[in-house]
């Protein structure tokens, strides 16, 4: 057992490291800004769009009539006068069976205080407080057919923002670690750099010339990260515990993350795989043998391409600097997609996991087969089932085996 001399020590130290990004009002102080009458300057920052920063935006929300809504925004500035690379998921269930869905990419203009996504706008009235969604456009309904819909919602929050890299206890978490080896993702979740609010949305839904109705909806807002990014915080963790000589620490095996800029680089030096993408994409009505074949095609066109030389180079660095034999190591090497283990689709198996990886040719393959794994006919359809979009930026681990 831990003295506890040193676990307050250890948890001094970890209070030390972090900050909560969004301070908790007090209704009783005399500042506009700590009673939260106004807001921060700083929580502007952190709510409005990024001018660099990739950014995942998700909106969910019910209520009792069976009505639900969904919006999830990939913003991605391209750092380049003010250009933003922008995908937009959006389905809304009402309560005569109909779903009405927009899967659309599209490079926009960079708006201070809005996300402006192919006729949808989210914006921010007062950040974390108040925000408004709006969308003025065509939709599918019910998968074939399209339909003019506006709707315009006013977003208030009900509840205080949760930070994920503030918000967790370490000691907790370590031990939890230590203890469950079945759930390694709910850990894992816990540890991403996210904001997660609850909330109330009201507004009006028309469609085409019908009667305007007015709808209520309860959820939340959150901006997700992946897979990768929360291994690298748990081996930081784990390291910290070692330093400071915690008796019951727990392993994170060391590794690599491909990132998904490579994913990207491969599609725009490989035009004709973007072509395949989009056709696959607009396959809507393939019978099941169909699409199967279709789907096939299409991840042995893409494993049977080369990593691009200078990602291979980087990743030959980047496993040398960790690993001073990595020739002779063994490897797991899989997907870290920004939709899977969310809180809308846990995407558990979807994607090809490679174990016992041995030498870099066979590394620079695996890398090729898990990004052509996300369009096998299992994952196209699960994605199609939860509304996700079929071709989703991934990045790749390459991590030890021990």
């Amino acid at each position: 057992m831990v003295s506890m001399p040193q676990f307050w020590k250890l948890w001094s130290m970890r209070r030390q490291q972090k900050t909560n990004r969004i301070i908790t009002h007090n209704v009783w102080k005399d500042s506009v800004h700590d009673s939260g009458i106004v807001s921060f300057p700083h929580e502007w920052t952190y709510d409005r769009p990024s001018q660099t920063k990739p950014e995942d935006i998700l909106i969910y929300g019910v209520n009792s009539s069976k009505q639900s809504i969904y919006i999830a925004i990939k913003w991605r500035p391209k750092g380049v006068n003010d250009k933003i690379n922008a995908t937009i998921s959006l389905r809304f269930d009402d309560n005569n069976s109909n779903s009405y869905t927009l899967e659309e990419d599209s490079e926009v203009e960079y708006r201070s205080n809005e996300y402006r996504v192919c006729g949808l706008g989210l914006e921010i009235m007062s950040p974390f407080r108040r925000k408004r969604i709006k969308f003025r456009g065509y939709l599918t309904k019910n998968d074939k057919d399209l339909v003019y819909m506006r709707f315009r919602f006013l977003w208030y929050s009900i509840s205080r923002v949760a930070d994920f890299t503030y918000d967790f206890n370490d000691h907790f978490m370590a031990k939890e670690m230590m203890r469950s080896k079945n759930r390694d993702n709910e850990i894992v979740d816990q540890l991403e750099d996210r904001f997660e609010q609850f909330g109330q949305m009201k507004g009006n839904f028309k469609e085409d010339m019908e009667e305007e109705k007015q709808l209520y909806f309860w959820g939340s807002i959150s901006k997700n990260g992946g897979k990768g990014s929360s291994l690298a915080v748990l081996k930081s963790l784990s390291e910290d515990l070692v330093k400071e000589k915690y008796e019951n620490t727990f392993n994170v095996p060391n590794g690599v993350i491909v990132t998904t800029n490579a994913y990207k680089r491969l599609l725009n030096d490989n035009k004709d795989l973007v072509k395949s993408i989009e056709d696959l994409e607009k396959s809507t009505e393939l019978s099941t043998k169909e699409l199967k074949t279709k789907c096939k095609n299409l991840m042995d066109l893409i494993s049977s391409r080369e990593l691009p030389e200078d990602i291979k180079q980087e990743i030959k660095v980047k496993l040398s600097e960790n690993f001073s034999d990595y020739e002779k190591r063994l490897f797991a090497v899989r997907s870290s997609s920004a939709s899977e283990d969310s809180e809308e689709m846990s995407a558990a198996g979807q994607m090809t996991t490679y174990l016992g990886v041995i030498g870099l040719d066979e590394i620079y393959s695996s890398v090729m087969k898990c990004w052509s794994s996300q369009f096998s006919h299992i994952a196209y359809e699960y994605k199609r089932g939860y509304g996700q979009t079929i071709n989703t930026p991934m990045a790749v681990v390459i991590q030890e085996m021990i």
